[in-house]
């Protein structure tokens, strides 16, 4: 996820090419949407239990129009 950046210091402050610097903001941001996910216990419930319903066999392949009105009963 976070790969090495160069960065260098120069009179106390930690200096980032521009390119870095945006690669380095859009890891982080992708970091807290991933512990946001994880915080919240009803979308953690949600993901296991769609994890248990592919494990058992319960989902369907739709493929087109007419697997969808056969999986709602049209």
């Amino acid at each position: 996820m976070f790969d090495m950046l160069k960065a260098e210091v120069s009179n106390g402050k930690v200096v980032l090419d521009k390119e870095d610097f945006e690669e380095f903001m859009e890891n982080l941001e992708s970091t807290f949407e991933t512990l946001e996910v994880l915080a919240d216990k009803e979308v953690m419930r949600q993901i296991n239990e769609s994890e248990d319903d592919i494990k058992e066999g319960r989902t369907h392949k739709i493929r087109d129009k007419k697997d969808l009105k056969k999986l709602l009963g049209v």
